[in-house]
């Protein structure tokens, strides 16, 4: 076996450059291959890493009526602009909106019904969406005594004004609620949920001067 290979490193050394690079990839390309994708995926998710945007604050709305394309890009660009005038700290505090369009009641047991539900349950039980806006009918739904008024800071919640309403691609024909969903409760008390709280009052305080 010696001799095999000292052969082969001796024919190896005759090979012209173009030789040498078919030889190694004849031997090496299935190495090489996972080598390289193994790379691409650490190169990922490092880069994603990296630029993953880190949200002060997550809030969730829940309305009947559908909105513009363009709105919920809008109103993220307003509340990191409000939340970032309130820490007058010369850095953008990124706020992440996103809009769900809920079904008619009649249609409450449906696929999509079901799925926007389940999404606000589980926004409520990870203790990551500070805030929400709701149509009066979830509101009331789920916001009261028996429900899931436990979570909510009566202090920083209430009733959206007109003004408000507009600058949120609303309906001002209908009611909507702000919802701070206040920490400090057994699965909801670390820094982390105590900040999104106190980001999340900010925000229904500049909604309030909306009014």
């Amino acid at each position: 076996m010696d001799k095999d290979k000292q052969l082969a490193k001796e024919q190896y050394k005759e090979f012209s450059f173009i030789e040498k690079i078919k030889y190694f990839w004849d031997y090496y390309k299935y190495r090489c291959i996972f080598i390289l994708v193994i790379a691409l995926l650490l190169g990922y998710t490092a880069y994603d890493k990296l630029t993953e945007v880190k949200y002060d604050l997550e809030i969730g709305v829940y309305v009947y009526d559908g909105v513009e394309e363009e709105t919920p890009q809008n109103t993220q660009e307003l509340f990191t602009k409000w939340l970032s005038k309130e820490f007058n700290d010369g850095k953008e505090h990124p706020v992440k909106v996103e809009y769900y369009r809920l079904p008619p009641e009649s249609a409450a047991e449906s696929e999509a019904g079901v799925a926007v539900a389940t999404k606000f349950t589980t926004s409520l039980a990870s203790g990551l969406v500070g805030g929400f806006i709701l149509s009066e009918e979830m509101y009331e739904k789920n916001f009261t005594d028996d429900g899931y008024g436990i979570l909510m800071d009566k202090e920083y919640s209430g009733e959206i004004g007109q003004n408000a309403k507009g600058m949120l691609g609303l309906d001002k024909e209908k009611t909507y609620y702000f919802v701070t969903i206040k920490a400090g409760t057994e699965q909801n008390n670390s820094q982390k949920a105590i900040e999104r709280h106190n980001n999340a009052k900010k925000i229904y305080s500049r909604l309030t001067e909306a009014k």
